[in-house]
């Protein structure tokens, strides 16, 4: 099978698993367990859908900025799913915090979001702002790992180890892959490591 289309039945793989683990969680009676899944499906989905087009034949350039469009999306609704995955963490653990941790991350998650709606990201343009990319992926690095210390703190080592695969596979990226294209690579295992998460819950 040729990469291109390995991707795409991966990409289309991957959205079907996390649109069917949001009923399973929803036919359990799992409210925040299926928003946070389909958060995952529907926020990749504006990415991934017009990807998947360039990747089966010549992107037009409506196919181009959908794609850069869903980047910016993916980006917010990344954050978000990090939001509910702390309410499921609260949810499912009786552990008392301080404060302070969640309000960092609540934050945290809101500054990212307010970069990413920034004009001056030029998201998927070669001209797009480097500074506004560390910035919005180094508060987001803040938000993942106070999440990652939440699991710790309850000796959750499959959920610690997922998001830190995840995050060690998505900075590269995005900071990198223009330069190095072979560096987008990293963004399968960084998917398997979503694909875990909500493996675990189910």
């Amino acid at each position: 099978m040729k990469p291109q289309k390995f991707e795409v039945v991966f990409d289309g793989v991957y959205l079907c698993f996390a649109l069917i683990a949001g009923i399973l969680f929803l036919s359990h009676g799992q409210m925040l367990c299926a928003a946070w899944a389909w958060v995952l499906c529907f926020g990749d989905a504006f990415h991934l859908v017009p990807r998947m087009q360039s990747l089966l034949k010549e992107p037009t350039e409506t196919v181009k900025q959908r794609m850069n469009r869903g980047l910016q999306i993916s980006s917010i609704t990344m954050t978000v799913f990090y939001i509910l995955l702390y309410y499921i963490w609260k949810e499912t653990y009786s552990v008392s915090i301080s404060n302070g941790i969640v309000f960092l991350i609540w934050i945290t998650a809101i500054i990212r979001i307010l970069i990413c709606l920034l004009p001056q990201n030029k998201w998927g343009e070669s001209d797009a702002s480097m500074y506004l990319s560390l910035l919005r992926n180094g508060v987001f690095l803040i938000t993942g790992l106070l999440v990652v210390y939440l699991f710790a703190k309850v000796a959750n080592v499959y959920m610690v180890v997922s998001i830190l695969i995840s995050f060690g596979c998505y900075l590269p990226v995005t900071l990198w892959s223009k330069k190095h294209p072979m560096i987008g690579m990293l963004m399968l295992p960084k998917t398997c490591a979503y694909v875990a998460m909500l493996l675990y819950f189910l």
